[in-house]
């Protein structure tokens, strides 16, 4: 449709030959933006309003609309041919709103807007960029992030190892540095949570791990105790680059050490069968009691006999206490 004039309105000319407001319909950007509708004669504010509407139309459509004539008195949008869809609006005389003066609403096209699975992952990634930020740019602060800790929480150990560096850290303070820009692991016991588990919990840990979602994926290693109401403690936890059984005594050293665990008498650790977790804890603390989950071995029983695991699945937990 190539003309501009007007097809059909209601509502009538004042004395100066201008249309009146009242009666047209008017575009509530607070309430329509929801499902926008297009009709003739319908107002719009001001041009940007009119634009984020069409553009909002466009999305809930999936169609490929675009901007036809876009000067400062009129609009023009228009479906990707051979579609028929077609919207115009011009500025209203004296005025800074817009007015729709032709709409034909039906679609005949079959195309929708495509996208490849290449764009969406770019466009995931940019978004992800805008919301978090950029990892390496936080993966730099983290030197600031663990003295930071260490000043509001006392006690705190913090101990951050880069690739090739023997002594499991690094001298934080040498601004030379050029392993600062790298990362390998990092295990975190704050003070509080030390004191605490030291003071008040009981001897039991319960160690567990989940990978880590993100550019540099990883996985999250975590020590976790039980104080007085049966409620559960945090104690520690260390991210690394992936679940073995290095990084698993690593982390057994690094705990044991920070809690204190001597002759390894009295304490009992609970877990899964992690890759690389029995060996380590083996390693490191041979003395302690050791249990699996009840979660791992209903596991196991479903396996094994199904009529036995929905027996055991109906039974309060106090059955088997």
């Amino acid at each position: 449709m190539e003309s501009d004039e007007l097809i059909s309105l209601e509502g009538s000319f004042d004395e100066d030959g201008g249309l009146k407001r009242d009666k047209f319909l008017e575009f509530n950007k607070q309430t329509d933006m929801i499902d926008p509708q297009f009709r003739v004669g319908m107002v719009f504010p001001s041009f940007n309003v009119f634009k984020q509407v069409v553009k909002e139309h466009a999305i809930k459509t999936g169609k490929d609309i675009k901007f036809l004539k876009n000067d400062k008195n009129r609009v023009r949008v228009g479906c990707k041919p051979p579609c028929q869809w077609i919207i115009y609006a011009s500025k209203m005389h004296g005025q800074m709103s817009l007015q729709v003066k032709t709409y034909v609403p039906t679609h005949n096209c079959d195309h929708n807007v495509g996208v490849s699975r290449s764009q969406l992952h770019r466009a995931k990634r940019k978004a992800h960029q805008l919301i978090e930020g950029n990892y390496k740019e936080q993966y730099a602060k983290l030197w600031d992030y663990c003295k930071e800790i260490r000043r509001t929480n006392p006690e705190t150990t913090i101990v951050i190892k880069v690739p090739n560096d023997v002594d499991d850290g690094i001298d934080e303070d040498d601004e030379d540095s050029e392993e600062k820009s790298r990362f390998q692991r990092i295990y975190v016991c704050l003070g509080a949570c030390k004191q605490g588990f030291l003071a008040g919990c009981r001897p039991f840990i319960r160690v567990d791990g989940c990978h880590l979602k993100g550019l540099y994926n990883g996985q999250i290693l975590t020590a976790i105790g039980i104080y007085g109401n049966n409620a559960t403690f945090p104690v520690a936890y260390v991210v690394v680059e992936g679940e073995t059984r290095k990084s698993w005594k690593s982390f057994f050293e690094l705990l044991q050490e920070d809690l204190g665990i001597v002759n390894h008498q009295g304490f009992t650790f609970m877990s899964d069968k992690q890759k690389g977790l029995i060996p380590a804890l083996v390693e490191v603390i041979p003395n302690a009691e050791h249990r699996f989950c009840f979660e791992f071995h209903m596991h196991e029983v479903k396996e094994a006999d199904e009529d036995a695991f929905k027996w055991l699945a109906e039974k309060p937990a106090s059955f088997l206490s």
